[in-house]
């Protein structure tokens, strides 16, 4: 079993993690809202407007969607939010288990160090 020092780096590492998972989240959320404006916004034009616009974009991760029909882009688009939704749930789920396993640590750990404080006031019952 890890000491209190590795589960202090797990901790401080799950703690990253988890921001970091928050922002790329955060990020998937605005595109994704993005997304959707553009969506609604060729849903309002004209088969013939439709045909004509072309779209490129850079996706929050960088991946670039070269310019392109804007159908084809937006179908990319819907293709790497799928993903996203995917990989970060995949994320969450690796890290929520590491976050457990962390936390039962600190139990194991909490409870030796409070066994050992019991054995010590024993040891000597004036500290």
């Amino acid at each position: 079993m890890p000491g209190s020092g590795a589960l202090l780096a797990a901790e401080s590492a799950n703690a990253q993690a988890r921001g970091q998972l928050a922002v790329d989240s955060s990020a998937r959320d605005s595109y994704r809202q993005a997304y959707q404006s553009k969506v609604d916004e060729l849903a309002t034009m004209s088969p013939a407007g439709r045909s004509r616009l072309r779209l490129s974009w850079v996706w929050w991760d960088g991946t670039d969607l070269s310019m392109a029909p804007a159908e084809q882009t937006l179908a990319t688009a819907a293709d790497l939010l799928a993903r996203d939704d995917a990989e970060l749930a995949a994320r969450d789920a690796a890290l929520t288990a590491q976050e457990s396993s962390a936390a039962t640590e600190r139990t194991r750990i909490d409870a030796l160090v409070a066994d050992l404080n019991g054995l010590q006031h024993e040891l000597n019952p004036s500290s």
